[in-house]
């Protein structure tokens, strides 16, 4: 009985334990709703929005060394994070090390498509139109993406800019930018949204030039031209496959004699430092 008496009382302990932590994370997500509601509120409040700003999309350009530079878009919906809308974008012109035409052909493609029902055209987190755009840069980018979103029909779409060097926050038509306490959930929740969107063009970007690296070395093989080249990443599927063949399946390419296999594979193995 002694035994039973002190099973029960540790259950209720355990039990009791668990209300605890249930309450404690209720808790702590409704502080986390409040915190949200508030920076929405403070940024309806000081950018003079029609509304609260549900609906966040932040653009932000990667462009290191001048090789294959990217754009990104992440969207907050009611200030959290919607990975499902988010977009990358390779940038198709020749810009060179031109930010601000950079980030006007990322928003023009963005834009083009948005409120687009066509079925071949289709894409849901370019069909919804944002309360709220954030562009990662200062005047001269936030001029650029206004520039470009004047060419499509579309409802009255805020758009500010926030410079990374003293987080200020710039709106059109104003010389000054808008004062934000550093401590506000306003000015942190942009902070977010921004860091947020450079770290997804970062990582694409370096995605890409790791592909242009792998290009690069199949440019180079000996024996190998671009009717080859496509053969040889259309016969593995990817250049990933290729690059991490065996000699023997390099030699059983089709087209492909196998002594020229057997010195892709050499050059190949060379390249990669192995």
């Amino acid at each position: 009985p002694a035994q039973r008496g002190e099973k029960k009382h540790l259950q209720e302990l355990a039990a009791q334990n668990a209300e605890l932590a249930l309450a404690q994370d209720a808790a702590e997500s409704e502080r986390k709703r409040i915190r949200r509601v508030e920076a929405l509120e403070e940024l309806r409040e000081t950018l003079n929005l029609e509304s609260l700003p549900l609906r966040i999309e932040c653009f932000d350009i990667s462009n290191i060394q001048e090789s294959a530079p990217v754009g990104s878009m992440v969207v907050f919906q009611d200030a959290v994070p919607k990975k499902a809308h988010y977009r990358k974008f390779g940038i198709r012109r020749e810009s060179g090390q031109d930010d601000f035409a950079m980030m006007a052909e990322v928003v023009a493609r963005r834009f083009a498509r948005a409120g687009s029902i066509a079925a071949e055209d289709y894409d849901e987190g370019f069909a919804a139109i944002p309360n709220l755009v954030v562009i990662d840069g200062g005047k001269g980018q936030l001029s650029a993406a206004l520039a470009a979103m004047q060419a499509y029909d579309l409802p009255r779409v805020a758009v500010i800019a926030l410079a990374k060097r003293a987080e200020e926050v710039f709106l059109p038509g104003r010389a000054d930018p808008v004062g934000l306490e550093t401590s506000s959930p306003g000015l942190q929740l942009l902070q977010r949204i921004r860091d947020e969107a450079h770290r997804f063009a970062l990582g694409f970007h370096r995605q890409r030039r790791g592909a242009r690296a792998r290009e690069s070395i199949l440019d180079a093989l000996p024996g190998v031209g671009p009717a080859r080249k496509r053969a040889l990443i259309q016969h593995f599927g990817s250049t990933e496959r290729l690059l991490a063949a065996s000699p023997e399946e390099l030699e059983g390419v089709p087209g492909v004699p196998a002594k020229t296999g057997r010195e892709i594979y050499a050059a190949l193995h060379k390249a990669g430092g192995a």
